[in-house]
């Protein structure tokens, strides 16, 4: 009987408010449209639920409601909430303004936890959801939080965070990865295990047929190797392990055919990366190019006109050929064909018999010269005798 009358009161209460366009519910001047003022039991602990909307058949049904607590008939305000219950909540608003979802009891003004490799937040088309989406979820397994673009059930340009080893870091306006102390505007740090990569972009992260040598890989100083590879058909990488660069042609078996070496002295190999000791470049194959400039640092045979120089008789010249088969100070066949030759070196050589037979050509000149005199006053004598005879 106590309980009936109760309940008419509020409801005479609640009528006799209404004539202000206002409803009250424990309030004399409710300010404008519903407010309720209530208490929390007195007991210690305690929930109320606002407003309930359900199916009386059936278990689903959503609730506004606030939870809170008294001590000695004083309540105090913990949280509001939508949800099934106090304890099974959707989402929940704090005193402070924080909301949260997943959680009673948000540390931000949006806090959000998933379950166990669940997607916390996802943004997609509102007029297809499959076919481009940016989602955020947390992986328990290898506590990271992983940042995902989806196109069609496939998923691109995937950034994984690590929450124990920082592996991203932005910090004054350098990002770091691996590193939770960037120096630079990007710094890429892996001093883990062997063989760790730093940076890879495998094919398996794209569409298309691909293969698994496309990637950007920065290895460990450990390994001490960088490697920039393409669709599998090239690589660029560099071995501190004899600190050479390398672009290396890589097949998708994984055999690689080093094209260009360049090594820590500054010497280049094309072809090859066998650089013999004391040259700057070494190509194996042919080589075709429209010019070619020599600066030698010995001196050029230009001494071969000074009068210091003793240009070597016809006769010495001609028992140097009897003796080698070749002319003096020229490789052999036999030793071109082992050490090949040196352009700027036989350059300076076959010069130097130019000029050696320039200067032969000219005492020949002479001597041709001489001769003709020689004949022309042979010959005014000859007609001068021939003349007094007749």
């Amino acid at each position: 009987m106590k309980k009936i009358l109760i309940a008419i009161a509020m409801v005479s209460s609640v009528i006799t408010n209404a004539q202000d366009e206002n409803i009250k519910i424990g309030l004399s001047n409710p300010a404008n449209g519903i407010k309720m003022n209530m208490n929390f039991p007195s007991y210690n602990g305690g929930w109320a639920r606002g407003f309930s909307i359900a199916n009386e058949l059936g278990d689903n049904f959503i609730s506004f409601g606030a939870f809170g607590s008294s001590q000695n008939g004083v309540a105090s305000f913990n949280y509001g909430y939508i949800g099934k219950a106090y304890n099974e909540t959707y989402m929940v608003f704090k005193p402070n303004g924080y909301v949260g979802i997943g959680t009673t009891a948000p540390n931000s003004i949006l806090d959000i936890k998933s379950e166990t490799d669940k997607v916390a937040l996802r943004l997609s088309m509102p007029t297809n959801e499959d076919a481009a989406s940016y989602e955020i979820k947390w992986d328990n397994t290898n506590n990271n939080v992983i940042h995902r673009v989806q196109y069609s059930n496939n998923y691109y340009n995937v950034i994984d965070i690590n929450r124990v080893n920082r592996n991203i870091s932005f910090t004054g306006g350098n990002v770091g990865i691996g590193t939770s102390n960037p120096s630079h505007n990007m710094d890429i740090s892996n001093n883990s295990t062997l063989r760790n990569v730093g940076v890879e972009l495998d094919a398996s992260h794209y569409t298309g047929t691909g293969t698994s040598h496309s990637y950007i890989q920065f290895r460990t100083p450990n390994y001490k190797t960088d490697n920039v590879l393409t669709d599998g058909a090239a690589e660029i990488g560099l071995s501190n392990a004899n600190g050479n660069l390398y672009i290396t042609r890589k097949t998708n078996v994984g055999s690689n055919s080093h094209g260009i070496v360049l090594d820590k002295n500054a010497n280049v190999g094309i072809g090859t990366t066998n650089i013999p000791s004391g040259f700057k470049l070494a190509v194996t194959g042919k080589m075709i190019t429209e010019e070619v400039t020599v600066k030698l640092q010995s001196t050029w045979p230009d001494y071969v006109f000074t009068s210091a120089y003793k240009l070597p008789t016809l006769q010495e010249v001609e028992k140097h050929i009897q003796e080698k088969g070749h002319l003096a100070n020229i490789p052999s066949a036999e030793e071109v064909s082992e050490n090949g030759i040196e352009l700027g070196e036989m350059n300076k050589k076959l010069l130097e018999k130019v000029e050696e037979l320039t200067l032969y050509t000219i005492q020949q000149e002479k001597a041709i010269e001489k001769q003709g005199k020689e004949i022309d006053e042979l010959k005014a004598l000859v007609k001068k005798l021939i003349d007094a005879k007749k």
